[in-house]
This record gives C-alpha cells, sequence and structure tokens, in this order.
C-alpha cells in the first residue's frame, strides 16, 4: 500500500470518528459520558459540590482528558449496536427516552432520599436535575438547530445567497453547535457545580465561535442601517435627496399641487381658516 493510500485511510478514520463523537456528545449522551469520566479522574467524589476542587488531582490532565474521549466512542457504538447499528435509530432512541429518564432519576432520588431519611422533595429534585444535566446536550443541541433554521432559509433564498452560500452556512452552524457543546461539556467537567460550568464553558465558546466564524448571514443581511441612522424608506425613491444629513433617507413627495399649494397659501394669508379644506 502506498504512503498516499496509508495517509488517506488514516486521515478517513480519524474523520469518522470525530464525526461520531461529534453527533454522539451534540445529539446523544456523549456529553455526559465525557464529564462523569473527567469527573471521577480528576475529582473526589466524597466532596461536597460547593468544593470540588478539595484532593482534586489534576496530574496527566490530558491523559485524562483522551481516555474521556475514548469513553465516549465506547459508549457510542454500544448506544449504536443496541439500536441495529443505525445511528438515526440510535438519536431517535435518545428523545424517545428522555421522560423515561426524568421518571426513573427523579424515582431513584426520592428513594435514595427515603432511605437516608432526608427530603424526599430534595430528594426527586437532584434527581431531575441529574437527568437534565445527561439530557442538556441533546436538549440544547435540537433547540440550536432549530434557531439556526430561519438563517439556513435566508441564506439559500435570498437575493445575495443561493447554494453555495447555504452550504456555507450550514458548516457555521454545524460549527457554532459544535462549539457550544464541547464548550458546555468542558466546563461542567473542570467546573463540576451543577449548571455552573457549563454555563461559563458554552458562554465561552459562543464568544470564540462569533470572534472565528462570524456572524450569521442573516444577521449580516438584517443590519440595514448604521447607528444613529434613520431605516432606509422604500416608498417614493426616485432620486436619494442630498443635503438631509441623513444617509439613504428620502423626504416624501407634497400630496398637493405647485398651483393648489399657492392658492391655499393665498387663503391663508387673507384670513381663511380650516373651512379651505371643508368648502
Amino acid at each position: 500500500m502506498s504512503v498516499n493510500g496509508v495517509s488517506s485511510n488514516t486521515f478517513g478514520s480519524y474523520a469518522k470518528r470525530i464525526g461520531r463523537i461529534y453527533l454522539h456528545t451534540t445529539f446523544g449522551t456523549g456529553a455526559d459520558e465525557f464529564m462523569t469520566s473527567m469527573n471521577k479522574s480528576i475529582f473526589d467524589s466524597k466532596a461536597p459540590w460547593y468544593a470540588p476542587y478539595r484532593n482534586a488531582n489534576t496530574k496527566d490532565f490530558w491523559t485524562k482528558f483522551k481516555q474521556a474521549l475514548k469513553d465516549v466512542e465506547v459508549h457510542e457504538e454500544a448506544i449504536r449496536k443496541a439500536n441495529g447499528n443505525s445511528y438515526l435509530k440510535a438519536f431517535w432512541h435518545q428523545i424517545r427516552t428522555i421522560p423515561e429518564v426524568f421518571s426513573a432519576e427523579r424515582k431513584a432520588g426520592v428513594a435514595a432520599a427515603k432511605a437516608a431519611k432526608t427530603s424526599t422533595f430534595w430528594g426527586g429534585f437532584k434527581g431531575v436535575n441529574k437527568a437534565f444535566m445527561k439530557r442538556m446536550p441533546l436538549i440544547g443541541g435540537l433547540l440550536a438547530v432549530g434557531f439556526q433554521i430561519p438563517n439556513l432559509i435566508t441564506a439559500f433564498t435570498h437575493k445575495d445567497g443561493g447554494v453555495a452560500t447555504g452550504l456555507l452556512e450550514t458548516g457555521k452552524a454545524a460549527a457554532k453547535i459544535g462549539l457550544d457543546t464541547a464548550g458546555f461539556m468542558v466546563g461542567q467537567a473542570l467546573i463540576p457545580i451543577p449548571f455552573v460550568g457549563g454555563i461559563i464553558g458554552s458562554c465561552v465558546a459562543s464568544w470564540l465561535g462569533e470572534k472565528i466564524l462570524g456572524k450569521s448571514f442573516a444577521e449580516q443581511k438584517g443590519e440595514s442601517s448604521l447607528p444613529g441612522e434613520l431605516p432606509y424608506i422604500a416608498q417614493n425613491t426616485g432620486g436619494q435627496s442630498k443635503g438631509t444629513g441623513v444617509s439613504g433617507w428620502v423626504a416624501p413627495k407634497p400630496t398637493m399641487s405647485d398651483e393648489e399649494l399657492m392658492q391655499m397659501t393665498q387663503y391663508m394669508n387673507r384670513g381663511g381658516g380650516l373651512d379651505y379644506y371643508t368648502g
């Protein structure tokens, strides 16, 4: 086998693995698997949630990071094989079982609270919170796709867009969604305080995505006027007025002819009033 063949196969293998990790973390339960693996390898499970760094072990961090990604791959393969080796069936299974996961975790939390003779309400709440953390990347990914649909439609159908622009925006949208998911799960893994780490990581990733990928096509086309300027008026735009001091604004044409305007002026000068309009 040639060197080029080996390189091509290696690249294809890595691309396939990255694609599966992306899909499983963004639209599956891979993010929860990653966060669980990182938390177990770095933080002391006996530490309280408000002091997660007590006895934290950050030695060989990158080794633990890569191991967490391998755990995601193993988990993805198991989920896929359990659903007929079909990612679409596995994806539908993740969506379909959302209510079941919430119900099961709530019951488990209540049972644990009863056994510990503590508040069952608080136990149920912690169970729901655990379920939400498991399905948060999936729910967030679905919402992110929904938010991107109007932008993609605009990119494909706008007069300044087209197929090439739409495909480019599709790639940018996928990259932004992936960055948000990565930011959430890495942030939550490094700051294991419920929701706090995920929100911080997601905000940082969104900011980076905006800086690297730029604004969406719809946002760019929505900026029709600069700050401090009036929006452009499409009606009566026979030619742009000069000297108005307002960019893109056209003064409306008078509705009266010059002759009618002169007659009204003369009448008003003679002391006439509103009865000019009523006859």
